[in-house]
Formats: C-alpha cells, structure tokens, sequence
C-alpha cells in the first residue's frame, strides 16, 4: 500500500489547503444517523468512505449500530442517536380492543429496546465476527419512567455490561465533542468493566451538564457565587480532569482522533499475536507482565521513550517480524531453561535416574557427556 497521508487514507476527500477543523466540529447525528460516521463527498467524517453500514437499523433508534472499516481496519460501531424518534408498537391483531402505539423515545437516553439493541450488538461483534469495537459515547443515561423500569430496562443495561466484560478484541470509547455523557451511562463505559481491553478517551471541550444546571439558576445568584460555582463544575467535566483522575486514558482532540485510534488500534492488533504466544508458554502470565515483556523485546531495539508512541510501535511489530520471533525464541529457552532447572533442583535421586533412564542411548551419552 503507497504511504498515504492519514487524512488521506479515511478522507479520500481532505486537501492539503482544507480548513483542519472543517468538518470535525461536532459529532451529533442531527442530520442523519451516519453524518460524521463516514466521509462522504461533500464532508469529512470518522471512517473510510462509504465503509458504513448499519445493522438493525428499523429497530430501537435511538441507538446506531453498524460496522465499518477505520484506516482498512475492519470494526464494529455504537453510536447514538441524539433526535427525538418515534417507536411504533403496532395493534395486536389476536385482540380486536388493541391500537397501535406510538411513543416518542429522546434520543441520548438508552431505552429497553435500545439497551438490548446495544448489548447484542456487542455480543455479535464478539462472538460472531471477533471484531474491534468503537464506541461513540453521549448518553444522558437510562430511561426511569415506571413503563421502563416495568419493560426491565436495567436488566438490558446489566446485558451491556455483561457484553463488555466478555469483549476479547480492542475496545475504543471516544466521548465526543459537545457531549453529554453522564448519570448511569458512566457505569457502561467505565474502563474497569474490561481493563485489558477498554480504553476511553475523550474530546477537550465535553458539554458540561452541571454548568448547564447552574444556568438555569443563574439569576437567582450572586455573580461572584455563579463565576465560582462555573469555574468548579468546568474543572470537573474538562477532558484533563478526568484524564487526571484515571476515568479515560488521554485527552484527544476530534480532530486528531481518526490518526490517534488508527494507529492505537493497529498496534493492539499487532500486539494480540505475540501476546497469545506467550500465554502458551506461561498461562499464568498477566496482560500487564506481558506489556513488560514487550517494552523490554521493544527497547533493546529501539529508542525506549517510543514505546508510548503506537505509531512506532505498530511500524516495529510490522516490519520486523523476525525479529520479534527471534527475541520470543531466546526468551522462551530462558523460561524453559528456569522451569527446567527448578523441577531438577526438586528432584529425587530415583526421579532422576528414571529420566536419564527414558531417554535414547544417544541423548543420554550426550546430558551425561555434558555435565562432566
């Protein structure tokens, strides 16, 4: 493949001269459901053109779910729905007394229907096709009328859950701009759910739900008492904040997250095969231990600063193959090499004797040849 710029490569549209945040101010969904989702001809978006498809799309609306490819990259895609739709519940023709229903359902808010519809979204995207996930976050939290909480609408929030904590491929949570995530959708993209696989990153400039609350009682205040009061909720909903507390990872401008993910993405993928290797050889060894292992194989090659750098990362776990093969090699002997030694240290006489016993004449003449 030609060594495309990344804007390039998602936005065969973007020019060199072209406005950089053209396109990329806001992520709300107000003109169809996929109007930042992809590039198309006229607008810039978050994955390659034309890549987006939705799945399930005439049920439970407020939710959008789909599948795409980011930079080539295949991967499955929740987003939200931020119009007001309308859920149609037709009449029930076993009963002549029934009519049909037609509910208004707000959009940013999850719904039995639309909790379900994400849940088995993520299921699918595990079980069936093993797929990436991203996830564009800006939910204001579940629906707590009597009729939802009848419908078990936190019963399919605990299936979102459930899904994520079984999620085996790289999941991506990107609070975009202007959003308005909090209440109980924080507990559904809260990293601790899966952390060897969630990340969550977010935009610098989140909509602050608490200074809008504020607002709203803005003259009844004192104007020292309302700047105060302003400053401290924005310190709070800001990007650095969160990233400080260890809520999301890192802050990530919209328009850098498409090249930011990208190579995030291609790195854990490149990562998950020597990963599986070495849980062959030590199953016990946690995600964390491995990550060590491969900062260690990483700085005896390269500049150790550039670990943090995925772009780098991604360029060295694809181009030196061998090398990574040859370096899992010593250090697999090594392991094999230390277990070896142990169980020999361990050992009986008579459990000795009846190893050097099963070997073949040759072998044996060699190991007795070389400990003398």
């Amino acid at each position: 493949m030609p060594d495309l710029k990344i804007r390039e490569l998602f936005c065969p549209c973007w020019r060199d001269d072209a406005d950089p945040e053209q396109g990329f101010e806001y992520l709300y969904l107000n003109e169809d459901n996929y109007a930042k989702l992809e590039a198309r001809e006229a607008t810039l978006g978050f994955f390659d053109r034309g890549s987006f498809v939705e799945k399930l799309g005439g049920w439970a609306r407020t939710v959008v779910t789909g599948r795409a490819r980011l930079g080539g990259i295949p991967m499955g895609v929740i987003a939200v729905e931020c119009r007001t739709v309308e859920n149609i519940i037709p009449a029930d023709p076993a009963n002549p007394t029934s009519e049909e229903q037609v509910l208004q359902e707000s959009g940013t808010v999850w719904y039995p229907n639309s909790a379900y519809k994400t849940a088995q979204a993520i299921a699918n995207f595990n079980n069936g096709e093993q797929l990436p996930l991203m996830i564009f976050a800006n939910w204001r939290g579940f629906s707590g009328g009597q009729r939802n909480i009848y419908f078990e609408v936190l019963k399919y929030g605990a299936y979102i859950d459930d899904a994520l904590t079984k999620y085996k491929q790289p999941v991506f949570v990107y609070i975009i701009p202007n959003s308005e995530q909090r209440g109980g959708a924080w507990i559904l993209v809260d990293p601790t759910i899966n952390p060897e696989m969630m990340e969550v990153y977010a935009d610098s400039n989140p909509k602050s739900k608490i200074k809008q609350q504020l607002e709203a009682r803005e003259r009844l205040l004192l104007p020292v008492y309302m700047q105060i009061a302003v400053q401290f909720a924005d310190l709070h909903d800001r990007a650095g904040r969160m990233a400080a507390k260890g809520v999301i990872c890192r802050e990530v401008q919209w328009t850098t997250t498409c090249e930011h993910l990208y190579y995030r993405l291609k790195r854990q993928l490149l990562e998950e095969a020597p990963r599986r290797r070495i849980s062959t050889v030590v199953p016990t060894i946690t995600r964390d231990e491995q990550q060590q292992l491969l900062h260690e194989w990483f700085a005896n090659e390269e500049n150790d600063d550039e670990f943090e750098d995925d772009k780098m990362v991604a360029a060295w776990l694809e181009q030196k193959t061998d090398r990574v093969e040859e370096l899992f090699g010593k250090w697999k002997a090594k392991v094999e090499t230390e277990n070896m030694v142990q169980h020999v240290s361990s050992a009986s006489d008579d459990a000795l004797l009846a190893a050097l016993q099963s070997l073949s004449p040759e072998r044996r003449e060699q190991v007795l040849s070389s400990l003398q």
